[in-house]
């Protein structure tokens, strides 16, 4: 079992390095707001969070699942900046098209570093159906940022590509979960909206124990790393546990809004399971091959009342 990765040691180990690229962070933020109208799908702390894991874990691969207008993105490009002159390539895929036509343009032409984006391959392609084997296989460490949704998605992605990251360093971030134990107890109800949008936060669609997940990839993932007890830990049990009241403190007064316990993402790496050998789901059917009829050459027959075959259940979510 590999050693468990601390995000409360990462943030707090680096402080200093961090502090250093705040002002980059927040100008990298402000122009990405302009570009699309006020912040969106992340909370604040949120981009100096992952940054600080990033930074820390050191991959030299990062894929991106979901991208939307690019908050995660520009992050995670922070934070291979920072690993240079150590190559990071970042692979990201998304259905969406909104940071190619909306965020990029404006980025590029209001940010200062022209080289901030220069290893980004930002691929508009169905995640359901894309051939990761040739990417890990290079890899030597890999870090995952899951943001894209849906139930059928993620069995996909736990069935294609974490079976090639088990026996490679890597680390997975889920972003949209909250760690319920850490909230305040009356947030389980239904109709407590308006108390999550004090936390910047949507509320969970799904609680699953003290997991809270916005979205139904998070029953997926609470099942296949139940079946390997493989844990799942949140943002919240690492940064209340393993910062003191005076360090959270101190990194308060350091980075102000841009530090907080509360995360609303949760991590998990394959690296961390047992002897027993791992059990993935069966990958989803492939979508049906529809062939064009022939040409008719003479008068058909009467048509026989036939089933008409189920399209193949695969969702497809994106941050938008």
């Amino acid at each position: 079992m590999a050693n468990q990765f601390s995000v409360a040691q990462a943030i707090w180990d680096n402080r200093e390095r961090l502090r250093e690229v705040l002002p980059e962070l927040r100008a990298v933020r402000t122009a990405l707001e302009d570009a699309t109208g006020g912040p969106r799908d992340f909370v604040q702390q949120q981009w100096l969070q992952l940054i600080s894991v990033v930074f820390a874990f050191k991959p030299d691969l990062i894929i991106e699942l979901g991208r939307g207008y690019g908050n995660s993105t520009c992050s995670l490009a922070i934070a291979a900046k920072m690993l240079r002159p150590q190559p990071c390539r970042i692979l990201s895929l998304c259905l969406a098209s909104s940071f190619r036509d909306v965020s990029r343009p404006y980025l590029d032409a209001h940010h200062g570093d022209a080289a901030l984006f220069a290893p980004l391959e930002a691929l508009n392609c169905d995640i359901s159906t894309y051939d990761f084997a040739a990417d890990v296989a290079a890899a030597k460490r890999v870090f995952v940022f899951w943001d894209a949704h849906g139930y059928d998605l993620a069995m996909g992605i736990l069935s294609r590509l974490f079976p090639l990251l088990q026996d490679k360093p890597h680390l997975s971030i889920v972003h949209d979960m909250a760690d319920l134990s850490y909230m305040d107890q009356e947030l389980r109800r239904y109709g407590t909206d308006n108390g999550w949008l004090r936390h910047r936060s949507a509320p969970p669609k799904y609680i699953l124990g003290d997991v809270g997940a916005q979205f139904e990839e998070g029953i997926a993932l609470v099942d296949f790393l139940g079946r390997n007890r493989v844990p799942f830990r949140s943002a919240e049990s690492s940064y209340f546990t393993g910062l003191t009241d005076a360090q959270a403190n101190e990194l308060t007064e350091l980075f102000d809004a841009d530090f907080s316990r509360f995360g609303f993402w949760y991590s998990f790496s394959l690296n961390e399971r047992g002897e027993a050998p791992l059990t993935f789901p069966a990958p989803p059917p492939a979508p049906p091959v529809v062939s064009s009829p022939p040409e008719a050459v003479s008068v058909s027959p009467e048509p026989k009342d036939e089933p008409v075959p189920k399209k193949s259940g695969i969702f497809r979510f994106f941050r938008n």
